[in-house]
C-alpha cells in the first residue's frame, strides 16, 4: 500500500510551554539551576507526564497542529529524597539535582514506551533541539521518524481489519491515517469508526428497532398502547418501563407493572 505524505504548505505559530512546578510545602525551600533545553513535538496528540521533580511536576505537550509544532522548555530541576537522621530516625530531605537534558531524556522514553508500536522500535514525532527553535532539518528528523511510526500504525490496522480484528482498530490509528492521507483516509475500509446500537424486536410486527424506541421506526406501532392495550410487562422493556415510570411521576394517572391503568 502506497503511503503518501500531506503536510500543509504554511506553517502554523508554533505552540510554546514551560512546564509548571509544585513545590511540596513541608520541603526546605532549595531554587534548582536555570539551565533549559527545549523540547519539539509535530504530534498531533497531547503528551502527558508527571514525576516526582522539585515536588511535583506536570510537564505536558500540546498536540501540534497540521504543518506545525508544539514546544516544550524543560528546566533543570532536582528530585527530593529522604535520608533519614541516623541518630533519631527523623526525615531528612536532601535535594538531587537533575539536569533538563535528562529530565528531556526521560520524557522521550517514557512517551516511546507508551506508543503502540513501540516493540517495533517506532516512537512519535518527539525530541529535543539544540537551541531554543527547531531548524529545518531537525523538523524533517522529527517528520520523518514518526512517519515511520503512522505508517506502520496504517499496516498494523490493514492486518486487523483482514484478520477481522475490528475493535481492535483504534482513533490512534486513525489519527495516524487522517495524518498521513488527509481526506483519503476515508477510503481505507477501517477507517469509519463503526457504531454499534442496540436493538430490541417490536412486539408488533416482529422487527429489530433501535433499544430506547417507543414507536416502532417499521409498522410505527406505539409501544407504549400496545403494553397498555395487552397487559403485558413493562419491565420487559427498559424504554417503556422509564416512560411508564415519568407519566406516573408528572401525572395522578398510575399505570402498573403490567401496563394496567388505575
Amino acid at each position: 500500500m502506497q503511503i503518501t505524505e500531506v503536510i500543509q504548505s504554511t506553517p502554523l505559530m508554533p505552540i510554546i510551554e514551560h512546564a509548571p512546578t509544585r513545590r511540596l510545602e513541608v520541603l526546605p525551600t532549595v531554587v534548582p539551576g536555570v539551565g533549559h533545553v527545549t523540547m519539539v513535538s509535530i504530534y498531533p496528540g497531547v503528551l502527558f507526564r508527571r514525576i516526582r521533580h522539585n515536588g511535583m511536576t506536570d510537564y505536558r505537550m500540546a498536540a501540534a497542529p497540521r504543518g506545525s509544532y508544539s514546544a516544550l522548555v524543560v528546566y533543570d530541576t532536582q528530585e527530593w529524597l529522604n535520608r533519614p537522621d541516623p541518630t533519631d530516625g527523623k526525615p531528612n530531605w536532601i535535594p538531587a539535582p537533575i539536569p533538563a537534558s535528562v529530565v528531556a531524556q526521560s520524557l522521550l522514553t517514557i512517551w516511546a514506551r507508551n506508543t503502540l508500536g513501540n516493540k517495533s522500535g517506532y516512537a512519535p514525532g518527539v525530541g529535543v533541539i539544540a537551541g531554543d527553535e527547531p531548524t529545518p532539518q531537525e523538523l524533517k528528523s522529527l517528520r520523518t521518524m514518526q512517519d515511520n511510526l503512522f505508517n506502520w500504525y496504517i499496516l498494523d490496522a490493514n492486518g486487523k481489519h483482514l484478520k477481522g480484528e475490528a475493535t481492535e482498530i483504534n482513533e490512534i490509528h486513525r489519527m495516524a491515517a487522517l495524518e498521513m492521507l488527509a481526506h483519503g483516509a476515508e477510503k481505507l475500509p477501517w477507517y469509519p469508526k463503526m457504531i454499534f446500537t442496540e436493538v430490541k424486536v417490536c412486539l408488533a410486527c416482529g422487527k429489530q428497532i433501535e433499544s430506547r424506541a417507543l414507536v416502532c421506526s417499521e409498522c410505527k406501532t406505539n409501544l407504549i398502547d400496545w403494553y397498555i392495550k395487552y397487559g403485558l410487562d413493562v419491565n420487559a422493556d427498559p424504554a417503556v418501563k422509564d416512560f411508564v415510570a415519568k407519566m406516573n411521576t408528572k401525572s395522578g394517572q398510575r399505570i402498573d407493572k403490567k401496563g394496567q391503568e388505575s
